[in-house]
């Protein structure tokens, strides 16, 4: 059984996924609106997946798209996948609220977390690990957005202990 990652540049630069038979599909830069373009064969491609952890919505904040479109699209997606496999759990990997972005940006941030832990449908899973990952400043790279090596060790630690 498979487990995919999918989402922007926070999984595409994942190297030490936590979990055997875990195929890392990032794309940096990803943004909403390409989900469906990008992704809709994903499961028809590893149809013994199990499961889908999911990343996304940081870029649409970077790039101002509207926060209603963003979350609407990250659940047409769910949807859509809970359509293709029913049986299948997919993990929203909250959005990390990194020290560099601006406090309108953070409220976004708050808001579509907020939005995501709310949702609720059959196998789906949110996932919050920004308490953990913003109490080291040495979990974040130097561009202070993206996770250090020990970061996605922490992510990875987080992960597990819900996941299992």
């Amino acid at each position: 059984m498979n487990n995919l990652f999918i989402g922007s540049s926070i999984i595409e630069r994942w190297n030490n996924l936590p979990f055997p038979n875990s195929i890392n599909l990032g794309i940096s830069g990803l943004t909403t609106n390409l989900l469906q373009k990008k992704y809709s064969l994903v499961l028809s491609k590893y149809p013994n997946t199990q499961s889908i952890f999911l990343y996304i919505g940081s870029n649409d904040i970077v790039y101002k798209h509207n926060i209603q479109y963003t979350f609407q699209n990250i659940i047409e997606f769910i949807l859509y996948l809970n359509r293709q496999n029913k049986n299948i759990h997919i993990f929203f990997i909250a959005i990390l609220k990194s020290p560099n972005r601006t406090k309108i940006q953070k409220t976004q941030i708050d808001y579509l977390n907020r939005k995501m832990r709310e949702f609720i449908s059959p196998n789906f899973h949110f996932i919050n690990c920004n308490r953990q990952l913003n109490s080291n400043e040495n979990y974040l790279s130097d561009d202070q957005t993206h996770l250090s090596s020990i970061g996605y060790n922490k992510l990875n630690q987080c992960l597990s202990s819900c996941y299992s």
